[in-house]
C-alpha cells in the first residue's frame, strides 16, 4: 500500500514538472505589450549603414528597421526583415544614395498584425568629393519674417567656399530672381533670419553650398506668412432728423498695411455692401471723420456699415441701424416676464414725439397670434401719453399654451407708429391640474377657498361678496362663518364639470355645519367656463336660504352664491411663478366681461377621489 502511494506522489510531481517546463519565456512574453527600441546607426558609408534595435517587451512575429528621406518612415518604405522573437537584432541598410540624409526607425509586428515603431533616428551617408547640404526646417513664421534652418551635413572632403539660402515666391527659385542670404559655414544647424516678406504669401526656400566644382542644393521647402489683422473699424450714430443722419466713422490700420480708402455704406436692407449699396467715402489712411448721410426717407430704417480697403481688399465693421424721424411719435416695446395662462403684462416707452412734437393721443399695446399686430387687432391702451416709459398693461383674455406677438403703439395727429415686435408663450391652463384620472388615482387639488385675510390683494368685488355672506350667516341664528369654499367636481370623462359652493359655519354651541349649492360647468376649447342651473343641496342650505328670505337678505345671499355665475370666467394662475404644489398656491377666477372683479383664492386640497355629483345623476 505504501508503494502505491509513493508511486502516485511521484507521478504528480513529474506531471507538475512537465507542465512547468512546457511554459516557455516566449509564451509569457506574448501576453505583454509589444515595445521596440531603435538602435544606434553605425558604420555609415556611401551607400550602406548598420542599425538595428531591441524588442524589450512582447514577442515580435517580424522585426527590422525601415528608412526614408522623409521623416517618420514606416514598413511601407524601404525596410529590412530580421527574424522574430524578443531581444536585440542587427539590420543592414543597403541601396542608400551617397550624401543623403535618412530617417530610420526600428519596427516590430505582433501576432495580431499590429505594427509598433521605435524612436526616430537619422544619419547622412558619405559623399565622394562634394558637400551635402539640407534644409532642416522653417520656424517662427510671422507676417513679414521667418527663420530658415539649413545644415551642411558633410563637406565630402572638399573645401566649401560659401553657404546660403535662396528664397522667393517663385517655386523654381531661379538664381537670377530669388533673394540670397549667406551664413557661416558650419556642420551644425544654423538659424537664418529672413525679413521684409509680404504677409499672407507663400514662399519657397532651399539651401546651397558652393565648392571648387560648383554649387549643390538642398531640397526645396515652402511656407506661408501669417496675414496681418484687418483694420479696426467703428461707426457711431450722431444726430438724426427726418431726412439726414450723422455718422462718425473711425478707421485704424494697426499694421504696416496702409488703408487706401475708408468710409461707410448704407441701405434700407440689412448687411449693405460696397457693390450693391450707397457708398460714402471718408478718405484714406488712419482717421476719424463725421459724415452726413443726406436725402433719406422719413420714418425709414437704415442699415449702416463702415468699410476699409487695403492690400487684401475690402473689409466691413460692425453694422448699426437707425430710423429717420417723422411727424409721428416713436415708441419701443418693453417686455416683462409676467406671463400666466390668460394674462401678460407688456409696457413701452415713447422715445420721441416726432419732428413737430405733436401731442400723443393714445399709446398702448396691440397683440395677435399672427406676426406684426396692429391697432386693428387686440389692443390695451395705457393711461400715459407723456414722453418716456409707461407702465406695463394687462393683456386679457389670452389663451393658454399659445404664442403671441405684441407691439407697443403710439398715436398722434399724424398717425400711429409701432415698436419692435416681441413674442411670448402663455402658460399651460389651470384646468389641466384638475383633470381627473378615471382609474381612481388621487387628485392633486380641486378646490379654492376665500377669507377676509388670505389671500391678500383681493378685489373690491371679492371683499364685498365675502362681507355679504358673513352677514347672511350671522343673521341665521347668530351663526359664525368658518368656510367659504368652491370645489371642482369631475364629469364622467374626468374633466371639470361641476362647481360646488360650500358655506361652513358653527352655531352658538360651536357645533359645525355646512350647506352647499351645486352648479353645472361647461368648458370651451379656450378654457372658458360657463356656470348654470344652480340647485340647493341639503337641508342646511335650504335653512340658510329661508333665513335670508325672512331677513330681507336674499339678494345678498345670491350675490355671493352667484359669485362665479355672471357670464364666462377663466381660472388662471395668480402669477408667472405660481404652481400646483405647496399649501400657498394662489389662483384667480376672472370674469371675461369684468376682469377687474377677479376673485383671488387659495388652494384647498382634497386627497381622496371624487365621483360626479349625485345631484345631477
Amino acid at each position: 500500500m505504501k508503494t502505491y502511494r509513493y508511486i502516485g506522489v511521484c507521478s504528480l510531481i513529474i506531471m507538475a514538472l512537465c507542465a512547468f517546463v512546457g511554459c516557455s519565456d516566449d509564451d509569457e512574453n506574448e501576453s505583454l505589450p509589444l515595445i521596440v527600441e531603435t538602435g544606434l546607426l553605425k558604420s555609415v558609408g556611401y551607400e550602406e549603414a548598420l542599425c538595428g534595435g531591441e524588442v524589450t517587451s512582447g514577442t515580435a512575429q517580424t522585426r527590422g528597421v525601415c528608412w526614408s528621406t522623409a521623416e517618420m518612415p514606416t514598413v511601407k518604405d524601404a525596410h529590412t526583415t530580421d527574424g522574430k522573437g524578443s531581444g536585440e537584432f542587427v539590420s543592414q541598410l543597403t541601396g542608400l544614395n551617397e550624401g543623403t540624409r535618412y530617417y530610420v526607425r526600428a519596427y516590430a509586428i505582433g501576432k495580431n498584425g499590429e505594427v509598433v515603431y521605435g524612436e526616430q533616428k537619422q544619419c547622412t551617408t558619405m559623399a565622394h568629393g562634394r558637400p551635402v547640404i539640407t534644409l532642416v526646417k522653417v520656424k517662427d513664421v510671422k507676417e513679414s519674417s521667418a527663420v530658415v534652418v539649413p545644415q551642411l551635413l558633410v563637406d565630402g572632403g572638399v573645401a566649401v567656399s560659401a553657404c546660403g539660402i535662396l528664397y522667393g515666391k517663385d517655386a523654381e527659385l531661379a538664381e537670377s530672381q530669388a533673394a540670397t542670404l549667406s551664413f557661416n559655414i558650419s556642420k551644425n544647424p544654423v538659424d537664418v533670419a529672413v525679413s521684409d516678406l509680404e504677409d499672407d504669401a507663400t514662399y519657397y526656400v532651399k539651401a546651397f553650398a558652393t565648392y571648387d566644382k560648383g554649387t549643390v542644393y538642398s531640397q526645396t521647402a515652402s511656407f506661408t506668412t501669417k496675414r496681418y489683422a484687418d483694420p479696426e473699424l467703428s461707426a457711431t450714430l450722431g444726430t438724426v432728423s427726418g431726412d439726414e443722419m450723422e455718422v462718425t466713422v473711425k478707421a485704424m490700420a494697426n499694421t504696416p498695411l496702409p488703408i487706401t480708402e475708408y468710409g461707410l455704406v448704407y441701405a434700407t436692407s440689412a448687411h449693405p455692401t460696397y457693390e450693391s449699396s450707397t457708398v460714402l467715402k471718408a478718405g484714406e489712411g488712419d482717421g476719424e471723420v463725421t459724415l452726413t448721410i443726406e436725402g433719406l426717407q422719413e420714418e425709414t430704417f437704415y442699415y449702416i456699415r463702415p468699410y476699409a480697403v487695403n492690400k487684401h481688399g475690402l473689409v466691413y465693421g460692425e453694422e448699426l441701424s437707425a430710423s429717420t424721424l417723422s411727424n409721428k411719435a416713436v415708441v419701443r416695446t418693453v417686455a416683462t416676464t409676467q406671463i400666466t395662462a390668460h394674462r401678460a403684462y407688456i409696457g413701452g416707452e415713447i422715445t420721441d414725439l416726432g419732428l413737430k412734437n405733436a401731442d400723443v393721443l393714445e399709446t398702448g399695446i396691440c397683440w395677435s397670434t399672427a406676426a406684426n399686430p396692429t391697432i386693428e387687432d387686440n389692443i390695451k391702451a395705457s393711461t400715459s401719453t407723456d414722453l418716456g416709459e409707461f407702465d406695463p398693461v394687462e393683456l386679457f383674455c389670452l389663451n393658454p399654451s399659445t404664442t403671441y406677438h405684441v407691439r407697443a403703439y403710439v398715436t398722434n395727429s399724424y398717425g400711429t407708429s409701432y415698436g419692435e415686435e416681441v413674442t411670448f408663450q402663455t402658460r399651460e391652463p389651470v384646468a389641466n391640474s384638475w383633470a381627473y384620472n378615471l382609474t381612481g388615482s388621487e387628485i392633486e387639488f380641486n378646490a379654492f377657498y376665500m377669507s377676509d385675510v388670505i389671500p391678500e390683494e383681493q378685489s373690491d368685488d371679492q371683499k364685498e361678496a365675502f362681507a355679504l355672506i358673513q352677514n347672511v350667516v350671522k343673521n341665521y341664528g347668530n351663526r359664525t362663518l368658518k368656510q367659504f369654499r368652491f370645489y371642482i367636481y369631475p364629469d364622467s370623462e374626468g374633466n371639470p364639470g361641476f362647481l360646488r359652493t360650500v358655506i361652513g359655519y358653527t352655531n352658538t354651541a360651536g357645533t359645525g355645519y355646512s350647506g352647499f349649492w351645486d352648479t353645472k360647468m361647461a368648458m370651451s376649447d379656450d378654457y372658458h367656463f360657463t356656470c348654470s342651473d344652480q340647485v340647493v343641496s341639503g337641508s342646511n342650505a335650504k335653512n340658510i336660504q329661508n333665513s335670508a328670505i325672512n331677513n330681507g337678505l336674499l339678494d345678498d345671499l345670491n350675490r355671493s352664491l352667484h359669485y362665479v355665475l355672471q357670464g364666462e370666467i377663466v381660472f388662471d394662475w395668480d402669477s408667472e411663478i405660481s404652481g400646483t404644489t405647496g399649501d400657498n398656491a394662489i389662483f384667480r377666477v376672472i370674469p371675461l366681461q369684468a376682469p377687474e372683479k377677479y376673485k383671488r383664492m387659495k388652494v384647498f386640497r382634497v386627497t381622496g377621489t371624487l365621483a360626479p355629483l349625485t345631484s345631477w345623476n
